[in-house]
């Protein structure tokens, strides 16, 4: 409130009476605090009715977002405003959007991009100005904004969430930074100096790399690998996505730019990064290129096979069997799930093809009760042009069953009396010359360091269960590795044994049904059992075990796990044994699992999005 005062006083200046009529207010309700967030709609709203300034207003349901998106809330809100904020350009007229982030968001935000891991880029923090979003206020400390609040008798109201350590920048502010304080009183202004000295090295890295890519480009479209090779290695690695670039709008992982800076350095070879960009080195000069697939018209069409499409792009597109009865027994599907489920019934003696638009395409999606073109539905999700060629429709005999972003076919939508339902699954896929590690985004814990970890979990187990009966339950598949160094690491007699459940499938989201495959052989009763899990995550799946195994009367229960995950928690659960907590992320390696596979990795990393259609 108090920018949007600022902007008021400014408007009725000289230099800002011109734009009066060229300035809103753009409110969005995340639906997030029921009665609070609808009173703040109102409080902006009466707010500019009174400054005589245009009001927008837009009511979202963040929580379904993120899950449907597999995100956080955080960044659900995120993508929701700015998404908003950008149409509301493009439909006004708009030049700018002024967001009032301030000198203690840059510095949070430093610290959380340093903690999640990340280079000068993430380290620079907000900028002033990134395109059209500008702000203002970003060299002012919170305390200063609220001072000018009070002497100037500006109402405001405060998101009762900001207060909430749930969140991992709350957890940041009210926990981190008041410690770093104490070292340094002036933590905000020191962190600010530095956003400006490294965006100032990373400008120069940056024209460093484009200005050797323009000087290495040939006429063909190759590169020149000698003068690539000249870059000082932070200067290769912001070249190389900026090559890929010109090629495929996918953005690549950081395992993507280490493998083409080898193939650059060793001048012989060949990888295939995320979007399907193949690059070859040989005689001196790197090539990239698409895989295959396109007409000279920019049309593509591919055989169906449901076990596995390769699109033109380097994308997969499968089937996956849905239980027979699920629609009945689950009522409800996931809105994105359900756009995704399909009536195989209907193609299984039909020849299929998967293409993309065709002019004049057109359907019915179902649950929309009416036929509409592609073209239509495109401008409606404001679908960027250069994004539609790449979009998939699935067409059966001259019918479309399926697009990409719009579901299924009114006539494909499975019935509860459909006998053979699938999923349609659209996915990134990645060729590299390595296996496994090329997966890896990053690596947030190396061999040696959960060693240490794990070290100290025992340490302090040993201490605490002196002279008792301590049984360790591990809970199966992920913890079989953490158990058995954990075990080793507690000194005192100790006795062990196994339960299996399943809550994952193949996802990457906890999907809240719990199963178990393999009982405990142990009558619990007098036993002091210490159930060990490599990530608690939702809590669901250790909330139902916890309920299972007290009802057995050990004589005390408590819980351990590796990893701890707040920003996914959905219920009230608390480790009393926590090895480390870890970002918003999905982890692989040491026991942890992306679809069976990853668990012999002696490290744990963060799993690229592509890998798993994240």
């Amino acid at each position: 409130m108090v920018m949007a005062n600022l902007f008021v006083k400014w408007l009725g200046s000289g230099s800002g009476k011109p734009l009066h009529r060229k300035v809103a207010v753009a409110h969005m309700n995340f639906s997030l605090r029921q009665a609070e967030s609808d009173g703040d709609e109102e409080f902006v709203q009466a707010w500019s009715r009174r400054n005589c300034i245009p009001f927008y207003v837009k009511k979202v349901q963040t929580l379904q977002y993120a899950r449907e998106k597999g995100i956080s809330t955080e960044i659900a809100a995120r993508e929701l405003r700015y998404d908003w904020f950008e149409s509301l350009c493009r439909e006004y007229g708009f030049s700018f959007i002024a967001v009032a982030h301030n000198a203690n968001d840059r510095a949070e935000t430093m610290v959380l991009n340093l903690i999640r891991g990340t280079g000068l880029r993430g380290l620079c923090s907000m900028k002033g100005q990134n395109g059209k979003v500008i702000r203002p206020l970003l060299e002012v400390p919170r305390t200063g904004i609220l001072e000018y609040a009070r002497d100037n008798h500006i109402a405001y109201r405060t998101d009762s969430t900001n207060q909430e350590t749930v969140y991992a920048r709350n957890r940041i502010r009210h926990r981190v930074v008041p410690v770093l304080r104490e070292i340094n009183p002036e933590f905000e202004a020191a962190a600010a100096r530095t956003s400006e000295i490294l965006r100032g090295d990373e400008a120069y890295f940056e024209r460093m790399a484009e200005g050797k890519l323009q000087a290495a480009r040939l006429p063909d479209g190759g590169y020149r690998l000698e003068p690539l090779r000249e870059l000082p290695r932070p200067a290769l690695l912001r070249a190389i996505p900026m090559a890929l670039g010109n090629v495929s709008p996918v953005r690549p992982g950081y395992g993507n730019i280490l493998s083409v800076a080898d193939l650059v350095r060793s001048g012989d070879g060949a990888v295939t990064t995320a979007g399907a960009v193949r690059c070859s080195a040989s005689e001196g000069v790197l090539r990239l290129t698409r895989r295959g697939g396109e007409t000279s018209s920019g049309e593509w069409s591919v055989p169906f096979d449901p076990s596995g499409t390769s699109l033109p792009d380097g994308r997969l597109l499968f089937m996956r069997s849905v239980p027979p009865g699920a629609l009945k027994n689950h009522g409800k599907f996931h809105n994105l799930l359900f756009h995704n489920l399909f009536n195989y019934d209907t193609i299984i003696n039909t020849n299929c093809t998967v293409r993309n638009r065709r002019p004049g395409d057109a359907y019915r999606p179902a649950g929309r009760g009416v036929t509409k073109s592609l073209k239509k539905l495109f401008n409606e999700a404001k679908v960027p042009v250069s994004a539609r060629p790449r979009r998939a429709v699935l067409e059966s005999g001259g019918r479309i069953l399926w697009a990409e972003g719009f579901g299924t076919a009114e006539e494909a939508c499975p019935t509860a009396g459909s006998k053979d339902i699938r999923e349609i699954i659209v996915k990134e896929c990645i060729w590299t010359v390595n296996s496994m590690d090329h997966d890896i985004r990053e690596v947030l814990y190396s061999g040696e360091e959960l060693q240490k970890i794990v070290g100290g979990l025992g340490a302090r187990i040993t201490e605490d269960y002196r002279g008792k009966n301590l049984l360790l339950v591990s809970i199966l598949k992920g913890s079989a590795v953490f158990m058995s160094d954990l075990m080793r690491s507690i000194t005192i007699p100790c006795s062990i044994d196994f339960m299996a459940v399943s809550s994952y499938g193949h996802g990457v989201k906890t999907s809240g049904t719990v199963k178990i495959i393999k009982d405990l052989d142990i009558d619990l009763k007098g036993w002091d059992v210490l159930v060990v899990e490599d990530i608690l995550d939702s809590g669901l799946t250790l909330s139902y075990i916890w309920e299972l195994l007290q009802s057995r009367s050990p004589k005390s229960i408590r819980l351990c796990t590796l990893f701890d995950k707040p920003d996914r928690r959905t219920v009230n659960i608390k480790a009393d044994y926590v090895g480390t907590i870890v970002p918003d992320e999905f982890i692989v390696g040491y026991g942890l699992d992306y679809a069976e596979k990853y668990r012999n990795l002696p490290y744990v990393g963060v799993l690229k999005p592509e890998v798993y259609g994240g």
